[in-house]
């Protein structure tokens, strides 16, 4: 995606890895040979892959429920 593409607010990060999961041709798609490339990308970089294997890895967002 080009910058003027991406919504009011977007980080570039966001659109390149959007960009990358969007591409008409799926053998040039982020992931398409395997993984390794979407683990790998900048916007993901913060993730713990071993904790969210394990499930241990804490959701940033929990949404609260209300039975009511």
């Amino acid at each position: 995606m080009k910058p003027i593409d991406l919504p009011i607010g977007w980080d570039p990060l966001v659109g390149s890895f959007v960009s990358g999961l969007l591409r008409r041709k799926p053998q040039q798609r982020l992931g398409a040979n395997g993984p390794l490339k979407i683990k790998a990308h900048p916007w993901l970089s913060d993730i713990d892959w071993s904790a969210l294997r394990s499930k241990k890895l804490i959701a940033p967002f929990i949404p609260s429920v209300n039975l009511e």
